[in-house]
């Protein structure tokens, strides 16, 4: 899901495009190196929507999934919800995954679960 966000934001928004490469997920060798990345992922994304503003939500880019596949048009906005969008598909598979094994997946609410909200 860390993933997902980088590649919209990195190949589409950022225009990286073609020169944006897939992470090796066989150079994570443990939580760490997830949280790492994590961490990278969420400073990036924070320092683009720091300025953004609805001119540019609404610029247009080019969103390509393969060198050879399909190619979309689409505004920011748009990458934007897409990522949001597909993270939350990929949460329901994790989820559905834990209930195919009889294990009650974590609460869900983001109030409950964000790590940087202090309980105190």
């Amino acid at each position: 899901m860390i993933y997902v966000e980088d590649w919209m934001l990195s190949s589409a928004i950022l225009g990286k495009g073609r020169d944006y490469r897939e992470k090796n997920f066989k150079a994570f060798h443990d939580m760490l190196a997830v949280l790492a990345y994590l961490d990278k992922v969420e400073l990036k994304t924070r320092a683009y929507l720091k300025n953004v503003g609805e001119r540019e939500l609404r610029r247009k880019v080019r969103l390509q999934f393969s060198p050879r596949g399909a190619v979309y048009d689409m505004s920011v906005e748009e990458c934007l919800y897409q990522s949001i969008t597909e993270q939350l598909y990929h949460l329901g598979e994790l989820i559905a995954l834990l209930w195919q094994e009889d294990i009650k997946p974590p609460s869900m609410e983001w109030f409950s679960n964000n790590p940087r909200l202090s309980n105190a």
